[in-house]
């Protein structure tokens, strides 16, 4: 199989892994009341909590293939990013592979930071419901 149509195979993967999240998405949040008055509510058989399981596999599914799609791409990747930040003489042209994966390595740490961060804030924020009467 040659490079062309891999890479085409992975986006149609891609294009079908994401209908699976935006169908769930649209029934927890079309077909279902709000998560506090959802208790009891059955579509298919299963409970508002199965189909927000079902919609966080069906998520990370479609992480795993983007996750794959980037790694197809990664040279590209890392070779725009390099072009794009870094100034010097040869203006884009990095012809050093190991700069282009540093910068691509970097790019990525830091995206995963601003998310862990994000999610640790939600954490620490989050407040529990205050009982009646206390």
């Amino acid at each position: 199989m040659n490079r062309s149509t891999l890479n085409f195979l992975v986006d149609a993967l891609l294009l079908l892994s994401l209908t699976g999240p935006l169908m769930t998405g649209g029934v927890i949040f079309f077909a279902f009341p709000g998560a506090e008055s959802a208790r009891g509510w059955t579509l298919l058989s299963v409970g508002y909590g199965g189909w927000v399981r079902l919609h966080l596999a069906l998520l990370s599914w479609f992480a795993l293939v983007v996750l794959l799609h980037v790694i197809l791409h990664w040279t590209w990747v890392c070779g725009y990013l390099a072009a794009r930040f870094r100034r010097g003489v040869h203006r884009g042209k990095i012809a050093d592979e190991s700069a282009r994966t540093l910068y691509g390595v970097a790019f990525l740490i830091f995206v995963l930071t601003v998310m862990c961060a994000a999610v640790g804030a939600a954490i620490l924020a989050v407040q529990s419901p205050v009982a009646p009467g206390s």
